[in-house]
């Protein structure tokens, strides 16, 4: 371990999404003040609902959208779901739980962060955060010894790029849309079209399900093998080239989708942070790369100056879970100023960049993600136990459990067996066991 000074006693949390809220409780626990920056009207980050799919601040999230998550996967050690909430909860309950959550926070609503730069280390404070406000434009400066970003990453939409992707959009302008943009009222004005969707991850297969209730066609688009998609859907493989003046996509192994009217880009989300500058006055991004964050160590503290961290950067994994482990470590090392050393770090990125492409280098599907959260427990200890104050009751550290362990393995068969009943059916599933499944020893 090193010291990073101090301890951190202004902390800026730029989102008030989950992981913003979660690791602005673990903060406050450790005596430190603060403040979170939120662009829009209230919490809940991507489960907050914003009807203008357009506006500039739109999240991803659409009416009647629903976790892909076990509830006990998406729940805080701090703040049980109800009893009677569904096992798969839908995206109105995700949002009031997100909204009770963050009671007691200071959250500055309607709050655009535009730029945020380190000062001199020999500044009493350590960032400068510049702010916007989203009614008024006025703009505020405040210093602070050190700044959490929790922005997710559901914001930037990320479309590959195709041959005849810009013509096609040159040639028939409005068919070509992503997931993000998605609300349940668009359905009906995809009926009796002829539908491709590219992508068949949570939101292509989500979207591809209720799509074809009403299209004339529809083909799913995937470079996953045998993806779950509806009777009516035709599988494809990935796209291979667009030909608009023909209305025509040709796919990998010589299919093709003829007559096609619309195409939705189900493929994800770059990382985005605009307002992370290499100095006061630059205009280049502190990370560029938009489909990984360099210089992250264990995807949290950047290494050239750890006041400076992230939760909620991984991808594929129980984001609410990986989240609360991240929070515990930051909030604790921030509060005693203790870090690995700069040697440590450095090792450590440089081991994960040679195992890893870019596209994957914050992935973290099961069992990933239950040895990242278990190494995460392992260096909150190591840092409390050298602490010359012991960490406070609300910062404790997140504990994989066996319970967890099943649910993570048992979760795509839970969500299957949900999802076949009927919607007024679900209301009476509440538990694994209501469904049927019961953890013993021979499941674990």
């Amino acid at each position: 371990m090193t010291s990073i000074g101090r301890p951190k006693n202004r902390v800026a949390v730029i989102g008030a999404g989950m992981s913003g809220l979660v690791v602005a409780k673990r903060l406050k626990a450790e005596g430190m003040k603060v403040t979170i920056y939120e662009r829009q009207t209230g919490p809940g980050g991507v489960w907050k609902f914003t009807r203008n799919a357009d506006g500039i601040f739109a999240t991803a999230a659409y009416e009647t959208l629903e976790s892909n998550f076990i509830k006990y996967l998406m729940e805080f050690s701090d703040w049980p779901w109800k009893d009677d909430t569904l096992l798969f909860p839908n995206r109105e309950s995700v949002e009031q739980y997100l909204q009770t959550y963050s009671t007691g926070l200071d959250i500055e609503y309607d709050t655009e962060v535009i730029d945020i730069f380190g000062r001199s280390r020999i500044q009493p404070n350590d960032w400068q955060v510049k702010t916007r406000n989203c009614k008024s434009g006025e703009e505020v400066k405040r210093d602070f010894n050190a700044v959490v970003i929790a922005i997710g990453t559901f914001d930037k939409p990320y479309v590959p790029n195709c041959i005849g992707l810009e013509e096609w959009k040159s040639m028939h302008p409005g068919s070509i849309s992503h997931s993000k943009s998605y609300r349940d009222a668009d359905t009906e004005a995809f009926r009796g079209k002829n539908v491709v969707v590219v992508g068949n991850a949570a939101s292509g297969r989500d979207i591809s399900l209720r799509l074809a209730e009403v299209t004339k066609k529809l083909w799913v688009s995937s470079t996953r093998p045998n993806g779950r998609s509806h009777k009516r859907a035709i599988p494809v493989k990935g796209t291979k080239r667009l030909v608009p003046e023909k209305r025509l996509i040709e796919f990998e192994g010589n299919e093709e989708a003829r007559e096609v009217d619309n195409i939705i880009y189900c493929t994800g989300y770059l990382y985005n942070t605009p307002f992370l500058r290499k100095g006061k006055n630059a205009r280049t991004s502190l990370f560029p790369n938009n489909f990984y964050m360099d210089d992250l160590y264990e995807h949290i503290f950047w290494t050239k100056r750890p006041t400076l961290s992230f939760v909620g950067v991984p991808k594929l994994g129980p984001t609410f879970l990986i989240s609360q482990a991240q929070s515990a470590v930051i909030a604790r090392c921030l509060s005693t100023g203790l870090t690995p050393t700069a040697q440590v770090m450095a090792g450590w990125i440089n081991d994960e960049k040679a195992r890893h492409k870019e596209r994957t280098y914050h992935g973290l599907p099961y069992p990933k993600c239950k040895e990242y959260i278990v190494r995460l427990e392992e260096w909150y200890l190591e840092v409390d136990e050298v602490a010359l104050d012991k960490a406070p009751e609300g910062n404790k550290p997140f504990r994989w459990t066996d319970r967890l362990d099943w649910m993570m393995k048992s979760n795509a068969a839970i969500r299957r067996a949900f999802a076949a009943k009927k919607r007024l059916e679900r209301q009476s599933f509440t538990t694994p066991e209501s469904l049927g499944f019961v953890e013993t020893k021979s499941n674990k």
